[in-house]
Protein backbone atom coordinates (compact mmCIF):
# COMPACT_ATOMS: atom_id res chain seq x y z
CA UNK A 1 0.00 0.00 0.00
CA UNK A 2 1.59 3.57 -0.89
CA UNK A 3 2.08 6.41 1.66
CA UNK A 4 -1.23 8.80 1.16
CA UNK A 5 0.57 11.53 -0.82
CA UNK A 6 1.22 8.79 -3.51
CA UNK A 7 -2.23 7.78 -3.39
CA UNK A 8 -3.28 11.43 -3.94
CA UNK A 9 -1.43 12.24 -6.83
CA UNK A 10 -2.18 8.29 -8.54
CA UNK A 11 -5.94 9.34 -8.24
CA UNK A 12 -6.45 12.63 -8.94
CA UNK A 13 -6.29 11.73 -13.16
CA UNK A 14 -8.95 8.79 -12.19
CA UNK A 15 -11.09 11.41 -10.19
CA UNK A 16 -10.72 13.77 -13.03
CA UNK A 17 -11.58 11.80 -15.61
CA UNK A 18 -14.78 10.40 -13.73
CA UNK A 19 -15.97 14.15 -13.16
CA UNK A 20 -15.57 14.61 -17.29
CA UNK A 21 -18.89 12.57 -17.98
CA UNK A 22 -17.45 11.47 -21.19
CA UNK A 23 -18.11 7.94 -21.21
CA UNK A 24 -14.75 6.61 -23.51
CA UNK A 25 -12.94 8.62 -20.83
CA UNK A 26 -14.69 7.38 -17.65
CA UNK A 27 -14.60 3.86 -19.11
CA UNK A 28 -10.39 4.58 -19.07
CA UNK A 29 -10.28 6.51 -15.85
CA UNK A 30 -12.34 2.99 -14.16
CA UNK A 31 -9.96 0.60 -15.80
CA UNK A 32 -6.77 2.58 -14.25
CA UNK A 33 -8.80 2.76 -11.10
CA UNK A 34 -9.37 -1.04 -11.12
CA UNK A 35 -5.78 -1.60 -12.10
CA UNK A 36 -4.70 0.34 -8.97
CA UNK A 37 -6.66 -1.31 -6.84
CA UNK A 38 -4.95 -4.47 -8.18
CA UNK A 39 -1.88 -3.67 -7.41
CA UNK A 40 -2.93 -2.31 -4.06
CA UNK A 41 -1.20 1.27 -5.05
CA UNK A 42 -4.21 3.27 -3.13
CA UNK A 43 -4.81 3.69 0.86
CA UNK A 44 -7.71 2.63 2.63
CA UNK A 45 -7.98 6.22 3.64
CA UNK A 46 -9.07 6.77 -0.20
CA UNK A 47 -11.57 4.25 -0.35
CA UNK A 48 -14.83 6.36 0.90
CA UNK A 49 -13.58 8.79 -1.86
CA UNK A 50 -13.06 5.49 -4.41
CA UNK A 51 -16.82 4.93 -3.75
CA UNK A 52 -18.48 8.47 -4.00
CA UNK A 53 -16.57 8.99 -7.19
CA UNK A 54 -18.08 5.72 -8.62
CA UNK A 55 -21.06 6.63 -7.24
CA UNK A 56 -20.92 9.94 -9.50
CA UNK A 57 -20.41 7.73 -12.82
CA UNK A 58 -23.90 5.58 -11.97
CA UNK A 59 -25.84 8.10 -13.97
CA UNK A 60 -23.71 7.53 -17.04
CA UNK A 61 -24.85 4.12 -18.47
CA UNK A 62 -24.99 0.84 -18.40
CA UNK A 63 -21.55 -0.06 -19.69
CA UNK A 64 -19.93 2.30 -17.30
CA UNK A 65 -22.16 0.59 -14.28
CA UNK A 66 -20.80 -2.87 -15.72
CA UNK A 67 -17.15 -1.14 -14.98
CA UNK A 68 -18.14 0.14 -11.35
CA UNK A 69 -19.13 -3.83 -10.23
CA UNK A 70 -16.09 -4.72 -12.04
CA UNK A 71 -14.23 -1.80 -9.98
CA UNK A 72 -16.24 -2.45 -6.83
CA UNK A 73 -15.32 -6.83 -6.72
CA UNK A 74 -11.69 -5.72 -6.98
CA UNK A 75 -12.10 -3.39 -3.96
CA UNK A 76 -13.76 -5.52 -2.10
CA UNK A 77 -11.34 -8.62 -2.75
CA UNK A 78 -8.34 -6.65 -2.09
CA UNK A 79 -9.03 -4.89 0.65
CA UNK A 80 -10.49 -7.45 3.06
CA UNK A 81 -10.33 -4.35 6.11
CA UNK A 82 -13.54 -2.98 3.84
CA UNK A 83 -16.36 -3.46 6.76
CA UNK A 84 -19.06 -1.93 8.91
CA UNK A 85 -19.92 1.91 7.49
CA UNK A 86 -17.79 1.62 4.22
CA UNK A 87 -19.58 -1.98 3.04
CA UNK A 88 -22.87 -0.44 4.32
CA UNK A 89 -21.97 2.06 1.25
CA UNK A 90 -21.10 -0.13 -1.15
CA UNK A 91 -24.24 -2.02 -0.34
CA UNK A 92 -26.11 1.41 -0.64
CA UNK A 93 -24.58 2.49 -3.35
CA UNK A 94 -25.17 -1.44 -4.98
CA UNK A 95 -29.19 -1.35 -4.19
CA UNK A 96 -29.68 2.42 -5.08
CA UNK A 97 -28.43 2.19 -8.78
CA UNK A 98 -32.11 1.60 -10.63
CA UNK A 99 -30.49 -0.70 -13.19
CA UNK A 100 -28.98 -2.69 -10.96
CA UNK A 101 -32.33 -3.64 -8.83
Amino acid sequence: MTDGWHTEDLLRPVFMGCATKNVKVITIALGSLQRLIALRAVSLSTIPAIIQTMNDCMSQGVDIQLKILQTLLSLITNFPAIHGRLLANVRAFVSCSPSLS
